[in-house]
Order: structure tokens, then C-alpha cells, then sequence
């Protein structure tokens, strides 16, 4: 099977994708970080004293990728 994102020497390169179909495509990103049980325990019991540790790092995430999605969507295409 020939790949069409790739030229002959192997470099990437824009494929012409205006006569496809519109699709409905949803993307799931996942993550890990290592923290010692005790963090995890105030993390889980939302006694962290800054606040919702989780709500703030997915706001982030959020924040930061609409900030970039101009970057990514020749990538995503």
C-alpha cells in the first residue's frame, strides 16, 4: 500500500483532500503523571489548597489547545 502523506524520500507533505466526504471525527488524548499517594489522596479528597487540581489542568488544556489549534489543524486534516 503506497502512503500519500509521504513523498518518495519519505518527507511529509500536504495531501489535496477537498473531494472527500465531510466526516464527523472525534479525537480522545490521554496523559499520565506519576505523584506519590499522599498527593493523590488530597487530589482525590479535594483538600489540594490551591483548589480543584483536576478542573484547573483540564481548563488548561483546554485553554492551551484553543489558543494552537491553528497550528494543528494542517497536521489534523
Amino acid at each position: 500500500m503506497d502512503l500519500t502523506h509521504f513523498d518518495q524520500d519519505g518527507n511529509a507533505w500536504m495531501v489535496d483532500v477537498s473531494d472527500k466526504d465531510v466526516t464527523s471525527r472525534t479525537a480522545i488524548a490521554e496523559g499520565f503523571i506519576a505523584i506519590n499517594d499522599a498527593i493523590y489522596e488530597r487530589i482525590a479528597a479535594g483538600t489540594i489548597k490551591k483548589g480543584d487540581v483536576l478542573s484547573v489542568a483540564q481548563l488548561a488544556a483546554i485553554m492551551g489547545l484553543s489558543k494552537r489549534a491553528i497550528s494543528f489543524l494542517f497536521v489534523i486534516h
